[in-house]
């Protein structure tokens, strides 16, 4: 954006008029794009000229395009910034605007940081990013800020700054998908303030519940948070200049629930595995010694002389289908004996 020809030229414009607004640019600013603007607060960029003189016009030619651009990628605000830190455009026309980022009301803020380091750098490839901090003109909300500079035909004429919304970070850290009913994922800074919001509290807790743990820099266990003593796993997150820790927790007491349950419910299953296999083992025994102890009977009534034994199993293919069989050979040949001995005595 900040390479983009219309960027530079209505960075060019608005810089060139800007020194036409008299002793206080700021103050007539404010009274035209804000005091004077029939829009209500948070709504005052759809006011896009006041109509008085050359910055008007410059102003229109930009704002429709930068309007645009910030709601299409969901920025807080988009900034203009002129080499000598005069903020002379901004998309939501807060009371940042109009203010130099140098010797102003704001010189301290995450704002005046990106700025002061991408003015110094003459590469158009760098960028300079802030942490999440409270920033007054957006009513104290959590802002930070990324700004790179706008260089023209090898001129810088100043930094192009966006503010960013942690909204976004939100809901992307507000998924709680496959952390029970206590876990959640968080993005803290390095004073270890939530830069994040917790999802699983009423209020916003951005910037203002810090979590006292050693364990920004490890995984095990956490206390105190939330009021509970929590299992955690910490990832480090560095972009640019900003380095963040980014923790997914659970609750110790839900973990454990959780182990005991599946504890259980093992124990659970391994009784009934233990129940049908003694079951399907008694069957499968009974399957076995019961034709033997038939076809003992059977050898011993055999032995006895009687040939009317009834076989079972004389069609098994198996080991006990072998015995039946050699019993009924045995039966045969007693029966074929007696026939014998019956046709000799005749």
């Amino acid at each position: 954006t900040a390479s983009n020809m219309m960027t530079q030229q209505a960075l060019f414009g608005i810089t060139g008029a800007w020194g036409k607004l008299g002793d206080d640019p700021a103050s007539e600013l404010h009274r035209r794009y804000i005091d004077e603007n029939p829009n209500p607060i948070g709504e005052k960029f759809k006011l896009e000229s006041a109509k008085k003189d050359n910055y008007d016009r410059a102003h229109r030619q930009g704002h429709a395009t930068f309007l645009k651009h910030k709601q299409a990628q969901g920025y807080y605000d988009i900034f203009l910034i002129d080499a000598e830190g005069n903020v002379v455009y901004t998309v939501m026309k807060e009371t940042d605007f109009g203010t130099n980022l140098i010797t102003g009301p704001y010189k301290d803020t995450g704002l005046a940081k990106v700025f002061q380091k991408a003015i110094q750098s003459d590469d158009p490839e760098v960028f300079a990013n802030s942490d999440f901090e409270t920033y007054a003109p957006s009513a104290g909300a959590p802002a930070a800020f990324i700004a790179v500079p706008i260089i023209m035909n090898e001129r810088k004429l100043g930094v192009l700054a966006y503010q960013l919304p942690n909204d976004q970070i939100n809901a992307i850290f507000s998924n709680t998908r496959g952390l029970g009913t206590t876990g959640e994922t968080l993005m803290v800074d390095n004073a270890g303030l939530l830069a994040s919001d917790s999802p699983r509290t009423s209020g916003d807790d951005t910037l203002k519940v810090s979590i006292a743990s050693p364990l920004l820099d490890a995984t095990g266990t956490m206390e105190g948070y939330r009021g509970m003593n929590s299992y955690a796993a910490v990832v480090p997150l560095q972009f640019g200049d900003v380095s963040w820790s980014v923790i997914a927790l659970i609750g110790e007491e839900e973990v454990w629930a959780e182990l005991m349950s599946a504890g259980l419910k093992s124990v659970g299953f391994g009784v009934i595995l233990v129940l049908a296999g003694s079951l399907v083992g008694l069957l499968f025994s009974r399957s076995l010694t019961r034709p033997i102890s038939e076809l003992v009977g059977s050898m011993g009534r055999l032995a006895d002389g009687d040939t009317s034994i009834d076989l079972k199993g004389l069609e098994r293919s198996d080991e006990i289908g072998d015995m039946v069989r050699s019993v009924a050979v045995f039966r045969q040949a007693e029966i074929d004996k007696r026939e014998l001995e019956t046709e000799s005595e005749t």
